[in-house]
């Protein structure tokens, strides 16, 4: 059993450095030469060229997220929560209160499964649009921009050096800036989709007739 163990692992640790890695690294290379070298090309500052990625990043989990359908997902699911707890009501009419305890505990497990496998599915949707292109984003980042290269062109491992401010904090790091701009680029669109909303449902007054006076 141990040696059909061991010689999975090396099968994993094969597929991992032969295939998966250089997979990666090709695509990160890629990237580099797309995104990161025409950007510095153009001399735009390194710290900008974080908050562009960042901002893509965030673009893309909002693609992710329209393509996931994740907003209709849950609008379906309280749709069918809402209708369950209606059902429930109805058992009320039942004169039976033998019938009726037994209905309300088999809905009651049924919502209960509804629910718990609604909260994990939403959870697994969650981790695709927005936590995977966040990780990935970060951690190719990390292999553009180590540290060597920044202590090299900037004599400083932060991406904003503030060691000689006199503060507690020496610097701010490419994750934090990275971590600030995707937050950020996520709330404006968030907002741009609310306001988008309000724009679109029609006022009170404009359902009301007009009459007309001659």
């Amino acid at each position: 059993m141990d040696t059909l163990i061991q010689q999975f692992i090396f099968i994993l640790d094969w597929f991992f450095e032969s295939l998966i890695s250089p997979f990666f690294t090709l695509i990160g290379m890629g990237l580099e030469w797309i995104i990161i070298k025409p950007l510095m090309v153009l001399h735009v500052p390194v710290l900008w060229q974080v908050i562009l990625v960042a901002v893509a990043t965030a673009l893309l989990s909002r693609l992710l997220r329209r393509w996931m359908k994740v907003v209709q997902r849950d609008q379906l699911f309280k749709e069918k929560f809402t209708a369950q707890r209606l059902q429930q009501k109805n058992i009320d009419l039942l004169n039976d209160w033998k019938a009726r305890d037994s209905l309300y505990r088999y809905t009651d497990n049924e919502i209960d499964e509804d629910f718990n496998t609604y909260l994990a599915q939403r959870f697994a949707r969650h981790m695709q649009v927005y936590m995977i292109p966040l990780f990935l984003s970060q951690y190719w980042l990390s292999t553009v921009f180590p540290s060597e290269k920044l202590i090299s062109q900037f004599g400083s491992p932060y991406l904003i050096d503030l060691s000689d401010k006199g503060w507690a904090m020496q610097g701010v790091s490419i994750t934090v800036v990275f971590l600030l701009a995707y937050v950020f680029t996520l709330i404006g669109c968030f907002l741009a989709d609310r306001a988008g909303l309000s724009a679109r449902r029609p006022s009170t007054g404009s359902m009301l007739p007009v009459h007309q006076t001659e």
